[in-house]
């Protein structure tokens, strides 16, 4: 069952990512998903709903970033030297999010950011 709808997520959460209830569903689910991969959390209270709006919308600016190439990281302008990230750490980047977003909106320490795992206990 789906823990959080498109309305809670225009009117309660104030989200603007998603323009149509489809392509939110599809994230909502994907949030779900890798929410659960760092332990069991309750999606009933808003802090849980919010979570997995903010998880959302992560997911959503990733597939945005990662479908537009790899962007720059750094250039040196001197001895000219560029270097691009790569989709791998833009993901790396997008799971040490994730797990920020947990540890915000379920209490810090819900994850450890070293190791990924849960501290939670419900």
């Amino acid at each position: 069952m789906q823990a959080v709808n498109y309305t809670y997520y225009t009117t309660d959460y104030n989200g603007t990512r998603f323009s149509d209830e489809t392509t939110f569903n599809r994230y909502e689910k994907m949030a779900e998903r890798y929410i659960n991969r760092y332990g069991e959390f309750d999606f009933t209270e808003d802090s849980g709903k919010d979570c997995i709006c903010a998880v959302s919308d992560s997911l959503y600016d990733y597939d945005k970033i990662a479908v537009s190439s790899a962007g720059k990281q750094s250039e040196s302008v001197a001895g000219y030297s560029v270097t691009y990230s790569t989709n791998q750490s833009i993901k790396k980047e997008l799971n040490r999010q994730i797990i920020d977003l947990i540890n915000l909106y379920f209490g810090d320490g819900a994850v450890s950011i070293i190791t990924g795992v849960s501290r939670h206990v419900q």
